[in-house]
């Protein structure tokens, strides 16, 4: 679990819920911890140095406090700076050569998801190290925090290491590594739609603790309208970045999860989020549905058949977008969008994809695009998006395919004749 550089400072918190009585001055060792929680009424909500080891069970015991359970003893907290993080990624990603092309990244760029060119390896690793301000190490029970030059007894940074505190307590009691169980098929669109569970209840109690760490008073504080402002501004920096899909997981999870946990959390406080660890949503189609009160939620996808692979081709890889990935496509055109609603909606009919990349002999790229959606006027909508770009499509009912080659050459004929029969096969 990556967490972005902290969005939550006093000033900022102020001036996101417009509290009265908010002083300018964001010093952090000017101001006194706020009432306590209700729940945690005889915590201590000062900050401290996260490089100490008291102050480090003393944040631990918090997050056990406020979320429930037994805080694990077995955990490792190193605090790194920015070289020393990027060192580490340089570690875990071993001797991997650098591929010659990034086809995925070819395929996305026509929709643009990502650059034609892609991200050389160490420069991705680099921006990691620049915006990330924690992980927790799952396989290691290790919590790292990037230090970004904040004090490390500031609110943020105790925030931080709060958070990455949730998840060590959520891998004690659901084993992270093998929820949800044996039988998910990861996705782009599937992972991302798990990680607003795991993402989303650690940036809520994070910003629930803020309040008294920034010396506020909870009671005063409008919740509902933080977690809807802090949504909408991680929904526009996925949408904001040259690398959409990557960005998403930096941003879509806590936003859309923070607000999905609030939810949860207000009727029964930490029991109220049980359900979305047993039956968690595995399509971002729910979460957003959702979380827009828009639409039918789908539990899961309708199934895509995957192409029989061309002659002359080879496999490099397949993916669901889902319809997060649906609405940054839609999207693509009109840069940030000032009615966010008005894409949501148009992404909510999906019912399933499947987008498959191959390569030739010559190192080219060669995609196919299969979806089905809720009705037969939506996959037409979809199709009409097409029309603008130089690339075979056709609908059928409620399906339609876009088959096409992102360097300017001809597509795939044995792909849009695939896509041709897949709508002939079942298209109304």
């Amino acid at each position: 679990m990556l967490r972005s550089v902290p969005w939550l400072s006093r000033s900022s918190f102020c001036a996101l819920l417009a509290l009265s009585g908010c002083s300018d001055d964001d010093s952090r060792d000017l101001f006194r911890p706020g009432p306590p929680l209700p729940e945690c009424p005889n915590a201590d909500y000062s900050t401290c140095d996260v490089r100490d080891g008291a102050c480090q069970q003393r944040l631990l015991e918090l997050a056990a406090c406020v979320r429930g359970g037994e805080p694990p003893s077995d955990l490792q907290v190193d605090v790194l700076n920015e070289a020393e993080y990027a060192k580490l990624l340089r570690e875990e990603a071993g001797d991997t050569p650098e591929p010659k092309a990034q086809h995925f990244n070819r395929a996305l760029s026509l929709f643009g998801l990502a650059p034609l060119s892609g991200v050389p390896v160490d420069d991705q690793i680099e921006e990691q190290a620049t915006h990330v301000a924690g992980q927790y190490l799952w396989e290691d029970r290790r919590i790292v925090i990037v230090d970004h030059g904040l004090p490390a007894s500031s609110s943020d940074v105790n925030g931080v290491l709060l958070h990455e505190f949730v998840h060590a307590l959520q891998d004690a009691d659901h084993d992270l590594m093998t929820w949800p169980g044996p039988d998910v098929t990861w996705t782009f669109d599937s992972s991302l739609a798990a990680s607003t569970v795991f993402e989303g209840e650690a940036s809520f109690y994070e910003t629930r603790v803020a309040a008294p760490l920034l010396g506020l008073d909870h009671e005063r504080v409008d919740f509902e309208g933080a977690f809807q402002n802090f949504m909408d501004r991680a929904l526009v920096r996925a949408f904001d970045s040259s690398l959409r899909l990557t960005q998403s997981y930096r941003t879509v999870p806590y936003g859309i999860g923070a607000l999905q946990a609030f939810h949860a959390w207000e009727g029964n406080g930490p029991s109220g989020l049980d359900p979305l660890w047993s039956n968690p949503p595995l399509t971002m189609q729910r979460v957003l549905a959702e979380t827009f009160g828009r639409n039918t939620p789908q539990e899961s996808a309708v199934e895509i058949p995957a192409p029989e692979v061309p002659e002359g081709l080879t496999l490099h890889g397949e993916d669901s977008l889902g319809a997060w990935g649906l609405c940054l496509v839609l999207t693509s055109r009109e840069g940030v969008p000032s009615r966010v609603t008005q894409f949501v909606d148009q992404a909510l009919t999906w019912r399933g994809d499947r987008f498959s990349v191959y390569t030739d002999d010559e190192a080219s790229t060669y995609a196919l695009w299969q979806l089905e959606l809720e009705s037969t006027k939506a996959a037409e909508a979809m199709d009409d998006f097409f029309d603008v770009l130089d690339v075979d499509h056709a609908t059928a009912g409620k399906r339609v395919f876009v088959s096409y080659n992102p360097n300017d050459l001809p597509a795939s004929a044995a792909l849009t004749a695939w896509g041709e029969s897949w709508l002939a096969s079942g298209g109304d």
